[in-house]
């Protein structure tokens, strides 16, 4: 107890420490150790309470028969305690909570607690009960860990709050001069960051959503309380930068998305409290996949309901042993149209498990009996699944990331593929955006003026073509040439003004001939010719020319067309030279690594595959040497067909691992050329993903090895598949 009887504390000024401060009430509240010893303290409450109901001197409630009872909820420095409305239970709590006050020393505060009763309740019974406690009575908790705690039918009032929330913010930003990039970071970063803690809960209304969008998109678009004109639906806007967006957040979108990851937990982790809770009642004889609604729900289950459609499309079944996975129905063909078997297979084989497919013996395919009844495409890709060689169970996992484990930043894009396929998007990613919007935002010019580059692709430039078509003026002739209508690519291609920059510019660019039909198409072709410097430089003449139009419209300036081009040099100068000052170098080791024997008396084992695409097969090899670089055993190996480099080096390893135990060697040092796969062979955690069962299987085979992990460089790597 000598850290919670004698602290001392100090503080940091200009990053030193001054002073030693000795507080008289010992350990203070917001110290690190503090949260250890609460929780280290209410164990105890907690065994109380369980004790008691073992006793059955209080009982707790569940949602319904089959669920399980609840007594206590702990949620940081709150207890949530449940029991019969009955004095003996009442009597049984008081005396749990002084035997835990004076065993901790904590004291109850009596002032913030309270009591709620459900409806059947006698008012008699209330009001012993009252007195009996020392507390208060709530008609209802409005919110608890600021989210509603009743959502009846008007679900729109339950969450009203977070439009309020939201407008005070916005509210606050509009009296600033703010630019369109400073804009996109508050919106991203705060505006639509608000409602994220709700999401995680409940789905928030169609209305709400829709409302919330419209205020980011009067605060994107607009200047003060002055309105603007939105140029472009804040459905492009929610579109990725890489498809013509700005990457903002389709809230309702997202919403789902982070509902979705509490269905993934309730998939995953099968023996927590909310799936012990939520199984019995709305889901007890199918899998949660597979559930229906059920009358009675709550809105947190219809919430998560929402969502089975998100996880079904990204969800797809890893086989084990077989058992639990239909073969014609489910999911469990990765990199197959479908993830599925794409031709029907005779009748009698609709019904089959995939562990009828399976030799358990000596877990690999039925060959035979696969390429039999499957259509030659079906069976071959069957064939590629690697199976683990231990009494392994089937798995779900996620087809969207590498570790095969659910993120709301996949599930938001699995969502986005949903919502346009049910609804026809409209973008502009045509044959020329697909091309260059990627290319445009990797740039290393000022934000701005990435901006205005993708105002410019999308036509939402306020030129006179585009007022008269907003009918907000009548003549759409060019008032610098007062030749032709100004279009985006009049203004900034073929107008008089243009042309005499261009003509100071370099010389592809003086040669490049004129009458584009769109910017999108001309970005793409300057990015084409000229190279990358130049073409930064050909977007910040770009924005300067518009600059001197707005200008010239606005304020009646003008300015010698020449000082353009010496501007637009000096100002991507200055900027990238700043970003080059705050870039951190990356120091390399340029030393050459060679390979090095183990100490006495541990052996080397060194793996390698390779992939023969020709002959639709891999290959492994295998050498084993002692500290004196003499070869004590070595193994080539024809493999299975694989669908990747990463598949073949961890089957390689596998096939290493085992080659070494049948060999008799028990202290290796395991050395590969892939680090990513190597550090995953000793990581604690379960693998999720599609080799996840492989990689189990090689931790296991570890275990009987003392061995250490090492990575080898791949440009000294030696070709052992040559051996």
């Amino acid at each position: 107890m000598c850290c919670v009887t004698t602290p001392s504390y100090s503080v940091l000024i200009n990053g030193k420490p001054y002073g030693t401060i000795s507080p008289s009430r010992r350990l203070r509240q917001g110290d690190p150790l503090s949260p250890y010893l609460f929780l280290l303290c209410i164990e105890g409450f907690t065994s109380l309470l369980q004790n008691s109901e073992a006793e059955g001197l209080i009982h707790g409630v569940s949602i319904c028969q089959r669920a399980p009872r609840i007594t206590n909820l702990l949620f940081a420095d709150d207890s949530l305690i449940f029991c019969q409305a009955k004095q003996r239970e009442v009597q049984v709590i008081t005396k749990i909570l002084q035997v835990y006050a004076g065993a901790s020393g904590q004291c109850i505060n009596l002032e913030k607690s309270s009591v709620y009763f459900s409806r059947n309740t006698l008012v008699e019974q209330k009001n012993r009960i009252i007195n009996s406690l020392g507390v208060k009575e709530v008609d209802r908790f409005e919110t608890y860990l600021e989210l509603p705690t009743l959502v009846g039918r008007a679900k729109y009032h339950s969450f009203a709050y977070l439009k309020d929330r939201v407008w005070k913010k916005l509210q606050g930003w509009k009296g600033k001069l703010l630019s369109k990039v400073e804009k996109e970071v508050l919106i991203k970063a705060v505006a639509q960051s608000i409602p994220t803690y709700t999401m995680g809960v409940f789905q928030l209304p169609k209305k709400l959503c829709d409302e919330l969008d419209a205020m980011c998109a009067r605060f994107w678009w607009g200047q003060g309380e002055e309105r603007k004109i939105h140029w472009t639906s804040w459905s492009k806007l929610t579109e990725a930068k890489k498809k013509g967006g700005l990457g903002f957040r389709d809230l309702r979108t997202f919403d789902l998305s982070m509902l979705a990851k509490q269905g993934w937990r309730l998939i995953q982790k099968q023996d927590s409290l909310m799936y012990q809770c939520f199984k019995p009642k709305y889901f007890p004889r199918c899998h949660v996949l597979e559930a229906k609604e059920v009358p009675n729900y709550s809105y947190v289950w219809k919430s998560i309901m929402a969502t089975i459609p998100i996880l079904k499309s990204g969800c797809y079944w890893r086989i084990g042993d077989g058992s639990e996975v239909k073969v014609v129905t489910d999911k469990w063909i990765l990199n197959h149209p479908t993830n599925g078997v794409i031709h029907p297979p005779e009748e009698e084989v609709q019904d089959w498990y995939m562990s009828d497919l399976i030799n358990q013996d000596l877990k690999e395919w039925k060959s035979d009996l696969i390429v039999a009844k499957f259509h030659k495409e079906d069976a071959d890709a069957i064939l590629r699944i690697p199976l683990s060689h231990r009494q392994a169970l089937d798995a779900i996992t996620w087809l969207h990331t590498k570790k095969g484990a659910y993120s709301v930043r996949s599930g938001y894009h699995a969502a986005r593929i949903l919502k346009k396929s049910e609804e026809v998007a409209k973008t502009s990613t045509g044959p020329f955006g697909v091309q260059v919007w990627s290319k445009l935002w990797k740039l290393k010019v000022p934000n701005k003026i990435k901006v205005f580059r993708w105002r410019a692709c999308l036509n939402t430039l306020p030129t006179r073509a585009n007022l008269v078509r907003r009918k907000i003026i009548e003549e759409d002739v060019c008032l610098l040439c007062s030749r032709e209508s100004e279009t985006r690519v009049h203004t900034l291609w073929d107008c008089a003004v243009a042309k005499d920059v261009w003509a100071g510019s370099c010389g592809r660019l003086q040669k490049s001939h004129h009458g584009q039909q769109d910017v999108l198409q001309l970005f793409l072709k300057m990015f084409n010719r000229l190279t990358i410097p130049k073409f930064e430089l050909f977007i910040m003449q770009a924005w300067l020319i518009w600059n001197q139009r707005n200008a010239v419209v606005h304020r009646k300036k003008i300015v010698d067309l020449r000082w353009l081009n010496k501007r637009a040099c000096d100002y991507l100068n200055e900027f990238q030279q700043s970003q080059d000052q705050l870039d951190i170098p990356v120091q390399t080791d340029a030393s050459v690594c060679t390979w090095k024997p183990s100490p006495d008396p541990v052996f080397k084992l060194n793996f390698d595959a390779t992939i023969f695409s020709d002959l639709n097969m891999s290959g492994v090899g295998v050498i084993i040497r002692n500290c004196k670089r003499e070869v004590m055993v070595a193994m080539t190996a024809k493999g299975p067909p694989v669908g990747g480099s990463e598949e073949v080096e961890i089957l390689a390893c596998r096939r290493a691992l085992e080659f070494a135990i049948d060999a008799g060697f028990t202290d290796l040092v395991v050395e590969g050329d892939n680090a990513a796969i190597m550090s995953s062979f000793s990581s604690s955690g379960a693998d999720q993903s599609q080799l996840g069962h492989i990689i189990q299987d090689i931790q296991w085979l570890a275990n009987g090895i003392r061995w250490v992990v090492l990575v080898k460089l791949s440009e000294v790597q030696i070709p052992w598949h040559m051996l």
